[in-house]
């Protein structure tokens, strides 16, 4: 509990506090680039399948694109792949 507390009392003095969040500019201006890079589990031993995805994002991606990158990291299920 103590380690919390210490963590919370730097995390504001640090953090920007509510309301002081980057200016317009900065978030037009952000971007962002995620690659994930994924390997099937092999139906043979020689085979192997490998498969690059690449998301891209113009403006902030803390701020303008969260409502974008959210439905990306939701959409896995595998329970139905």
């Amino acid at each position: 509990m103590f380690v919390l507390c210490q963590f919370r009392f730097l995390a504001k003095m640090i953090l920007p506090r509510s309301g002081e969040g980057p200016t317009e500019s900065t978030m037009q201006n952000g971007f962002f680039k995620a690659v994930n890079i994924t390997t099937s589990a092999r139906s043979s031993p020689n085979d192997p399948v490998y498969v690059k995805s690449v998301v891209n994002g113009k403006g902030d991606p803390g701020y303008s694109l969260t409502a974008s990158v959210s439905p990306l990291s939701s959409s896995y299920n595998p329970t139905n792949p």
